[in-house]
């Protein structure tokens, strides 16, 4: 789960970074404990028909933005007993589940990603996001440093984490052929309630333009153009943050200056991971090996057109998949869905080089001001190999991570 907000920025006439955060953090907590709660709404920027939308009309619809976000947490967060992924994985073997609407549209959503990223990107490794120490009731204790499961726990785990074993059936209702497979959708949610928040204000405002930008954590979706004004616009300058801030100058790596009508989202192993014997330990789980991603790849920044059905779910999931790839594999991957659909990726690596895919603009620091050095050295997407070595910054990062 990526847990921490990409930033937006202009850069000043002094060539100052001025960092823009959204302005209208909320939770969708209402008392309760839950997993997906922050979402956000940047009121400073809400444009309808070119005018700045008024107090009034933006405390009614956050309102209803909360609700909307409120209802589908309560649908698949398995930190709820009652929610259907708690139910879901609770059931027997073909014991038909009912389930929401929600629940039940990001279940279809993924079974194409499954397909789409020949089963790099699973929401059925709950089991193994147990067993290492990644699940909900873990929070607050995910860094702690602490030896791997044996090789008996990863294969019992891995039994239950196929997701081909879920079948969905008419009647918004699923079931599982093996009563040992658990889900889990947070690979996937951030960015699906993404969608639903775009959805919400296109809805709401049918008829009429709207650019501004909304945010679940880490996932976001800009709606046209940023307004310097109410009569002028430019694209929207991003941030990528630094995952090696811990032993490097900045706390962005890299800027995005011109993303327009796109969904983004960045998956990193620095938001939830703990380090032991030399190695860093991430949350983002390989449902191949069973193991935390580790294929030499520590950040992917995914952006994909707002033209694209469901661009925020499909980012999310996306980000998430590359980890789960040999580098050169993933790098081919986001190349052909740039071909397909536009897509444009920044894949970070432990020997801090980074790539970039598709058409993507992307400024390293040097580049935004020559006041700035450079954090990552900009690769060739050709030259890459699948063994990434790491670099002497790398592994003092990992040795920092331990002693703190």
């Amino acid at each position: 789960m990526k847990t921490r907000k990409i930033r937006l920025f202009a850069l000043a006439a002094a060539l100052m970074l001025v960092f823009f955060s959204f302005t209208a953090c909320q939770s969708a907590d209402s008392g309760q404990k839950g997993y997906f709660v922050e979402y956000e709404i940047n009121a400073a920027q809400l444009y309808i028909d070119g005018k700045k939308i008024s107090d009034a009309e933006y405390r009614a619809l956050n309102a209803v933005a909360g609700e909307l976000i409120r209802s589908i947490e309560r649908e698949i967060s398995v930190e709820f007993p009652d929610s259907d992924l708690s139910e879901i994985n609770a059931a027997g073997a073909y014991e038909p589940v009912a389930v929401g609407e929600h629940t039940y549209r990001m279940l279809e959503l993924c079974g194409e990603l499954h397909s789409l990223t020949a089963g790099k990107f699973s929401p059925a490794l709950y089991n193994l996001s147990e067993i290492w120490g990644f699940s909900p009731d873990c929070e607050g204790k995910y860094n702690v440093s602490r030896s791997e499961p044996s090789l008996m726990q990863i294969e019992i785990a891995l039994a239950g984490s196929d997701f081909s074993d879920l079948e969905l059936l008419d009647g918004q209702r699923v079931q599982k052929k093996n009563a040992a497979l658990k889900l889990d959708l947070g690979g996937i949610a951030k960015g699906y309630m993404s969608d639903c928040l775009r959805a919400l204000l296109e809805e709401r405002f049918r008829g009429k333009k709207v650019e501004g930008s909304v945010s679940v954590m880490s996932n976001t979706i800009l709606l046209g153009n940023y307004h310097e004004s109410a009569q002028s616009t430019r694209p929207w300058k991003v941030s990528v943050d630094n995952p090696r801030a811990r032993v490097t100058p900045y706390m962005q790596c890299m800027m995005l200056p011109e993303v327009s009508s796109a969904a983004i989202t960045t998956s990193s192993d620095m938001y939830r991971f703990y380090s032991y014997g030399g190695k860093i330990y991430c949350h983002i789980l390989d449902p191949e090996t069973g193991r935390p991603a580790d294929r030499g790849i520590i950040s992917i920044t995914v952006v994909v057109p707002n033209t694209v059905p469901d661009c925020g779910a499909l980012a999310d999931a996306l980000s998430t998949a590359g980890f789960c790839m040999d580098l050169t594999d993933s790098l081919n991957f986001y190349g052909r869905l740039s071909e397909s659909l536009g897509v444009s990726a920044v894949v970070i690596c432990s020997d801090f080089q980074f790539y970039t895919i598709g058409d993507l603009s992307v400024l390293n620091m040097s580049e935004v001001s020559e006041s700035y050095t450079d954090v990552f050295t900009r690769g060739a997407v050709s030259e890459a190999t699948d063994r990434v070595i790491p670099c002497e910054k790398e592994k003092e990062y990992i040795s920092k991570c331990e002693r703190t």
